[in-house]
């Protein structure tokens, strides 16, 4: 992939005499973007987090599984 480079814009403005004249500003590149975007901080413990309520959520989501074959053969037994 080919290297991005900056360019620069020419604006025309005129001075009070009407004689034009050119300014050259720089423009902002992608890459300079890019490189704010790769500079955002990482949240371990967000990833954290977000594991622990997975495992959490497994783990009762299986539970549920197991007591919804369970429970059948247990109830029958209390009840009078």
């Amino acid at each position: 992939m080919a290297k991005k480079t900056s360019r620069q814009v020419s604006k025309v403005s005129t001075s009070t005499n009407g004689a034009a004249t050119v300014s050259q500003t720089p423009r902002a590149t992608f890459s300079s973007r890019y490189t704010e975007a790769s500079t955002v901080p990482d949240y371990p413990y967000v990833k954290k987090d977000l594991r622990r309520i997975g495992i959490l959520a497994g783990s009762m989501f299986a539970g549920m599984i197991v007591l919804a074959y369970i429970l059948p053969f247990i109830v029958p037994l209390y009840a009078h």
